[in-house]
């Protein structure tokens, strides 16, 4: 969501960064931007251990990742 407490951070790190309103489910529109550009990354990390019923479109995004075979572990 636009308001979470890590967009700072999603912020300073990724190159792009897609957010949604917060009081919203996750916008179809969005979730094609975000699956449009995950099929040109190389790798892919996911830090969620879990998805909730308003993240739903973030485990089919990792789903995607996973049958690309771009995900990968996170470094120890």
């Amino acid at each position: 969501p636009e308001n979470d407490l890590d967009v700072p951070t999603a912020r300073a790190l990724a190159s792009l960064l897609f957010t949604d309103r917060a009081d919203e489910p996750v916008s179809a529109a969005r979730v094609d931007e975000a699956l449009a550009v995950l099929r040109r990354c190389e790798s892919v990390y996911c830090t969620r251990s879990g998805f909730g019923s308003v993240t739903q479109e973030n485990r089919r995004l990792l789903q995607c990742a996973e049958e690309l075979g771009l995900l990968r572990p996170l470094p120890d």
